[in-house]
């Protein structure tokens, strides 16, 4: 009797050992599978963050190209307007030089400003100047516009904050007539408009000679 309450002790320790076992066997693999779990979890956070962060800076390059993009369409604007005004007041005598000119002011002006500012009729006056003065040595001062040569020696433009369509320019010309070898220089200042990328008005503020 005594045995086999000792061998059915033995059974249930038995048994309750196995028990034990399994069910730290389970224990076990819910604590890997949470870790796992974590670990996906944590793997999805760093991915999704890389990718955020990726995102972002692809939009900062963007922004980067654009505002670069802008910068230049601006700087080329301004650089366009500048060439027709440069254009206007830039007068080479020599008669294709001349015809160019003419061409050049037709195709950056508007048509009012282009016949306000006699720029046809003028160009043949210079041409018929410059041609008698070429051929026969004769020079008529009682004409509307006078023989000199024109250039550039410095500009300074300074654009309206209020409309981006006016600018104030200041420029500097170095005055040349065929008839003296030393030229005379001046300042001038004008106020310009332009009208998408035409000139559609310009006036003379000021005038001086520079010493």
């Amino acid at each position: 009797m005594k045995r086999m309450f000792l061998i059915a002790l033995t059974v249930f320790i038995g048994v309750i050992a196995v028990f034990n076992f399994l069910d730290d066997k389970d224990k076990a693999k819910k604590v890997v599978q949470n870790q796992t779990q974590k670990s996906s979890n944590v793997k999805r956070v760093k991915n999704s963050l890389k990718i955020n962060e990726a995102s972002s800076i692809q939009s900062t390059e963007s922004e980067k190209i654009s505002s670069s993009e802008l910068k230049t369409k601006t700087s080329d604007s301004e650089k366009d307007r500048q060439a027709v005004f440069e254009n206007y007041l830039t007068i080479e005598l020599n008669q294709d030089a001349l015809t160019k000119r003419q061409a050049g002011l037709k195709a950056t002006m508007t048509d009012d400003l282009y016949q306000k500012l006699s720029v046809a009729s003028d160009t043949n006056i210079l041409k018929k100047m410059l041609s008698d003065w070429t051929d026969k040595k004769i020079m008529n001062s009682n004409m509307p516009v006078q023989l000199l040569e024109q250039d550039i020696s410095d500009i300074k433009v300074s654009e309206n904050v209020q409309d981006k369509n006016q600018m104030m320019v200041q420029v500097f010309l170095k005055l040349t007539s065929p008839m003296s070898p030393t030229p005379a220089k001046a300042s001038r200042i004008y106020s310009v408009t332009f009208s998408g990328d035409k000139m559609s008005d310009i006036n003379l503020l000021d005038e001086s000679v520079v010493k």
